[in-house]
């Protein structure tokens, strides 16, 4: 129960959040040492998820292999309408956590209600009072980290296998309410093999 405890706590009990953008977006931005697409993808838009945005409007001046960038690569940082880019994690992230404050309201209440949300109290409270917490709020947090667990690893497991698939087909595809996976599953019969592996388990 403590896992679960520390896993809900971490992705929805105020740890989760996206990070202050640095990069912006429709500027032109030059490769520094130690940069990466997902770092880039962290910083333009808050989700290193989003590294293949940058990776296809700048396929020509990285090549093929999405992981080989250089110092002093100029790229371009597109800019995204995030209202268009559907549920991200940190969405279902808020679903889930509303979740928690219904189903474990009198545990809040009763034990936690003068802790601080974010940096973990919430969890330290909610750890301390293991024995006493209801089905109802042990079922809400273990719901939580679960439906946040599948989400993120789902995600990581797509875009890690699919990289050269969705560069391949998928470039105008914007993520999010599943459009990706759509757009990798009508090119099944192309897919290299790992991709059409990692699409079959999403679906699951």
């Amino acid at each position: 129960m403590l896992r679960l405890l520390l896993a809900a706590g971490c992705l929805v009990l105020g740890s989760l959040s996206a990070e202050a953008a640095n990069i912006a977006c429709g500027a032109p931005y030059i490769v520094k040492l130690g940069d990466n697409l997902t770092k880039l993808a962290r910083e333009a838009y808050g989700s290193g998820r989003a590294w293949y945005v940058i990776y296809n409007a700048n396929q020509q001046v990285i090549g093929n292999n999405a992981s080989l960038i250089q110092p002093g690569q100029a790229f371009k940082i597109p800019c995204l309408n995030l209202q268009d880019k559907g549920p991200s994690l940190e969405k279902v992230a808020a679903g889930v956590a509303a979740e928690v404050r219904v189903l474990c309201s009198r545990e809040l209440t009763t034990y936690c209600a003068d802790v601080a949300p974010g940096g973990g109290r919430v969890l330290a409270c909610f750890a301390a009072h293991e024995d006493k917490l209801s089905p109802a709020c042990e079922f809400a947090l273990y719901n939580s980290a679960s439906t946040l667990e599948r989400t993120a690893v789902v995600a990581d497991f797509l875009v890690s296998q699919c990289a050269s698939d969705v560069a391949n087909y998928c470039q105008p595809v914007q993520p999010g309410q599943g459009r990706l996976l759509n757009c990798l599953k009508l090119h099944g019969g192309k897919l290299t093999p790992n991709c059409r592996a990692a699409v079959s388990m999403a679906e699951q």
